[in-house]
């Protein structure tokens, strides 16, 4: 008989942050509010996927997306999820910046772009839900985010060093994954370049 392999949910996360401690696993998320080492799991999760997401990788990056103004005011409204933005193609000579949940415009200090009626090409980095995330990313996330859920409630250096080598290898898969997909020269695309030495 074989096995299926399914990407590690979410509840299986805090399950291993919680059994790292010594805690009893969950056997659903629905009624964590009530247990406070698994509150503080699931935050620690969310918090470190934040991060990550936020420095912008391959899968949560979408290069070509068009901005079209509102037709009253001229204001373009960002998606709720965005974590950056920049523009690109056509559009990269505008400098922009986000401000709230607006695009704005840093050189004429201005929400208004109204005179671009066809729309700004960007591209948007944006925040993943964990069932949306790849599964090199899930482990990283919740293998760093148990790291420092240890930490936090053991305060156990033996403990936590233990830990920091898987922690090491799977940030050096997720990299190598995150290559992969993008299909990435090292040697000569500067984005990589950049998310490769990240620390």
């Amino acid at each position: 008989m074989s096995l299926d392999l399914v990407p590690i949910s979410e509840l299986d996360a805090v399950n291993e942050m919680l059994t790292s401690i010594g805690g009893s696993p969950l056997s659903s998320l629905e009624d964590i509010t009530e247990l406070e080492d698994a509150t503080i799991a699931r935050q620690l999760l969310h918090n470190i996927s934040r991060e990550l997401q936020s420095e912008g990788w391959h899968f949560n990056t979408e290069p070509e997306e068009n901005l079209v103004p509102d037709i009253v005011d001229g204001d373009i409204d960002l998606p709720g999820n965005t974590l950056g933005c920049d523009t690109t193609g056509t559009s990269c000579a505008l400098n922009v910046t986000i401000r709230g949940t607006k695009l704005y415009d840093l050189e004429n200090h201005t929400f208004d772009f109204s005179a671009y009626t066809s729309g700004i090409e960007v591209e948007l980095i944006v925040f993943l839900e964990w069932t949306d995330l790849p599964e090199y990313a899930r482990r990283y996330i919740y293998i760093r985010a148990g790291r420092k859920f240890q930490k936090k409630m053991l305060a156990s250096t033996e403990l936590e060093s233990m830990t920091e080598e898987d922690e090491i290898r799977a940030f050096a898969n997720f990299k190598n994954r995150e290559s992969q997909n993008a299909d990435h020269n090292i040697l000569t695309n500067t984005q990589v370049q950049a998310a490769w030495f990240r620390i």
